[in-house]
């Protein structure tokens, strides 16, 4: 039986976590106790700002500000639980989501989260298990999932697994900079929670077209991630995939 964990063979730019990088996998991230995984499995499939998964993004800051070796500013957590026939489209994060991590809660498959710089044709894999974390940037890191099906396989090493009802429960936690050009982002005040839109004021509304889309000319004047490629995408929702 092979190994469903390891990458390609780009598994050598992974660092360890004092050495910071646009993303990094941690083994042994958090182990969620039993109690955590029941109380999660009775929260709704998309939950923003749980009182409980907000405590466990104060409590695990320093962890992830030594991964980056940067100050940070906790944003927002967010609770994400994949069922069979789920898929997570393509795309990269909103401001809010400068530093992130994807923390499994709970699965039982081996269920594939993928990372890519636009433009580049590698693709990094990672598959978690209960208490495992990537950690990644998430408006440089094209980042997605295929669709959750009881037949997966690991294109990347032949590994095979068939479940039925498969799922998978990923917690988000996501930070900013203190002192960077996101900073005002420290807890996503610029999200009007009840109609699910971005707030004027992230960053400067001419940002946003009326179907939520992007000003290219404003982004590269005001976003410093903006030049990275032609095909940045915001979204007019608190959620951090498109759905």
């Amino acid at each position: 039986m092979k190994d469903p964990i390891p990458l390609y063979k780009s598994y050598s730019r992974l660092t360890a976590i004092n050495n910071p990088m646009d993303f990094t996998f941690i083994p042994d991230y958090h182990i969620p106790d039993l109690p955590l995984k029941r109380y999660v499995a009775q929260l709704p499939n998309d939950t923003y700002k749980d009182p409980q998964l907000q405590k466990i993004l104060h409590n695990t800051l320093p962890l992830v500000e030594k991964a980056f070796g940067l100050e940070l500013l906790p944003t927002y957590s967010y609770l994400k639980k994949y069922k069979e026939g789920d898929i997570l489209l393509p795309h990269r994060d909103r401001p809010a989501c400068e530093y992130s991590v994807s923390l499994c809660i709970d699965t039982n498959t081996l269920y594939p989260f993928l990372l890519q710089y636009q433009g580049q044709p590698v693709v990094y894999p990672f598959v978690m298990q209960p208490g495992q974390a990537v950690l990644y940037k998430g408006p440089v890191m094209r980042h997605w999932r295929p669709r959750l099906t009881k037949h997966i396989v690991h294109k990347w090493s032949g590994y095979e697994i068939n479940v039925d009802q498969p799922y998978a429960y990923q917690c988000l936690l996501h930070y900013v900079d203190k002192n960077g050009f996101y900073a005002n982002q420290a807890g996503d005040v610029f999200i009007d929670v009840k109609n699910g839109v971005i707030l004027p004021g992230e960053g400067g509304e001419e940002k946003y077209s009326s179907e939520g889309g992007t000003s290219g000319s404003a982004m590269k004047k005001m976003d410093p991630y903006a030049d990275i490629d032609g095909d940045w995408q915001y979204h007019l929702s608190y959620m951090t995939d498109l759905s």
